[in-house]
């Protein structure tokens, strides 16, 4: 069964994310220091199975949503959100965000690996999140379509075919 969202405030906050010490890391920082400053302005929600291991930290203002995904919650008013500080590779969840037309605020490591994406990112460092979240952040909009269909599945494989049809020619 899938938990119900608290009481809608103005603004809803996304975050997604697997179960990985980062993304851990990060749900800690929205639960004890971002969500906490901004109790009666913004709900947020946190997806995916990281929101499994916080089922007894949640505030009053958070919704637990292990089994959701960011296209259930997005919609008017809604930022999808990276608060990484550490991990390895890309944060899939700026693509996943921005596909669903969200605007997003990262920390500038959360961008790592989609510079391509920065005129559509917002970056602010942890500690300035409940500030830049108050503030009205534009839906990226424009471009960021083109960008993104170069991360499409059907991209994708094509990029991975033509790496194997010039390595079988080699051979």
């Amino acid at each position: 069964m899938t938990p119900a969202a608290p009481a809608r405030l103005p603004r809803r906050v996304i975050f997604a994310g697997s179960d990985v010490a980062h993304n851990r890391a990060a749900v800690r920082a929205v639960l004890k220091r971002i969500a906490p400053a901004l109790e009666r302005e913004v709900e947020f929600v946190i997806v995916g199975p990281c929101a499994r291991r916080f089922r007894d930290e949640s505030g009053p203002n958070v919704c637990l949503d292990p089994d959701g995904d960011v296209a259930r919650y997005a919609g008017t008013g809604a930022v999808g959100i990276n608060p990484v500080v550490a991990g390895s590779g890309s944060s899939m969840k700026l693509l996943q965000y921005l596909a669903c037309d969200l605007p997003v605020v990262s920390t500038p490591f959360g961008l790592r690996g989609f510079q391509a994406f920065a005129p559509w990112v917002v970056t602010a460092e942890l500690d300035d999140f409940p500030g830049v979240l108050r503030q009205p952040l534009p839906a990226p909009g424009g471009r960021v379509r083109e960008q993104l269909t170069g991360y499409e599945w059907s991209a994708v494989a094509a990029k991975a075919l033509d790496v194997y049809e010039r390595l079988a020619r080699r051979a």
